[in-house]
């Protein structure tokens, strides 16, 4: 039987490594460009162009990301 911590961190990367492929397929159907992505999720329109290329891209923006594709609950004021 596996080990659920090791399943959970498993799919966790699956995720992470399709992430921008999932986030390319978004933006394309949405007709928004890569700047356009950037400005919404807070980075550099060529940190958005790495990220698609590469998948590289800190945890906050990673985040954002998964709030721009409304995979994750809104933010909760502080």
């Amino acid at each position: 039987m596996a080990d659920p911590t090791t399943t959970v961190y498993r799919d966790l990367a699956d995720i992470l490594v399709k992430l921008p492929g999932i986030v390319r397929e978004t933006r394309d159907r949405r007709k928004l460009s890569q700047r356009a992505v950037a400005r919404a999720i807070g980075v550099c329109p060529s940190t958005m162009s790495r990220f698609e290329r590469t998948g590289a891209l800190d945890l906050d923006h990673t985040i954002a990301v998964l709030h721009w594709l409304d995979q994750l609950p809104p933010k909760e004021a502080s």
